[in-house]
């Protein structure tokens, strides 16, 4: 998650209500120990002494549930800059009245105590979704040489589902690759629109769901540090790309 150097401080209550007042899109963010972070996607649409309303969350990249009363980050970019604090979700069935003809369904935030500027925008993990699909090729790491793969079974295919600085979500089809493991690394190679260069990325998984309606699999992956130089030149080609696409995001929103 990025960094936070500067505190809104006095214009805590001027930036929060701005962002309601532009329905400004969010992004919420929950940590558990059992895989990714969990993100979904909000605007905010109502201040009160006491709490945020929010429409309610679309379907976040994980496919997991968000749940009620456990601490969050909010994320939301206003004023050129993205900003960020901490809460927690305490009513999910909520109706938010828009206007005098209409309401719709929502969720309750605490409103926070401080807000904190994000320095590091590009860490953060965005949906590939809108865009033409980014193959990729994967290929087991080798068991005992930690910067060499498996010759056999060789390479198989996949889609990148969503992606940021430190990892990637991916769907491959079980006639490829029928298991996998948490912990266990494979060699990613990928080439991101606009960029001549390939990307190629040490991951290990970090979590695995069969998608048995459509004989996948979905493994998400922690990028790991190999070959030095490498790894840093791939991180500033993924910072840029993923910066550019929050942009888009944030423009279909609008």
């Amino acid at each position: 998650m990025p960094n936070t150097t500067e505190s809104v401080g006095n214009a805590l209550d001027e930036l929060l209500a701005e962002a309601c007042e532009r329905n400004a899109s969010a992004e919420i963010c929950f940590e558990h120990r059992d895989g990714p972070p969990l993100i979904a996607r909000v605007r905010l649409l109502e201040l009160s002494d006491e709490f945020i309303r929010a429409d309610k969350p679309g379907k976040n990249d994980q496919g997991g549930h968000i749940p009620q009363g456990r601490p969050i980050t909010v994320h939301v970019f206003i004023r050129g800059a993205r900003y960020q604090f901490d809460s927690v979700i305490v009513d999910q069935s909520a109706w938010i009245q828009l206007n005098n003809e209409r309401r719709v369904p929502g969720i309750v935030l605490r409103r926070p105590k401080e807000v904190l500027k994000s320095e590091r925008r590009s860490s953060y993990r965005v949906s590939l979704a809108g865009i033409d699909p980014i193959q990729i090729e994967l290929a087991r790491g080798h068991p005992d040489i930690r910067d060499a793969c498996l010759l056999s079974p060789g390479v198989f295919g996949g889609r990148i589902l969503n992606l940021s600085v430190g990892g990637a979500a991916v769907l491959v089809d079980r006639r490829d690759l029928r298991t996998a493991n948490r912990g266990e690394r494979f060699f990613l190679g990928f080439s991101l629109p606009s960029v001549e260069e390939p990307c190629c990325q040490l991951g290990e998984v970090r979590h695995v769901m069969n998608i048995e309606a459509s004989e996948s699999i979905r493994l998400a992956f922690a990028f790991q540090q190999w070959g030095g130089r490498m790894y840093g030149r791939e991180q500033n080609i993924l910072s840029r790309f993923i910066t550019e696409q929050q942009r888009r995001l944030l423009r279909l929103r609008k």
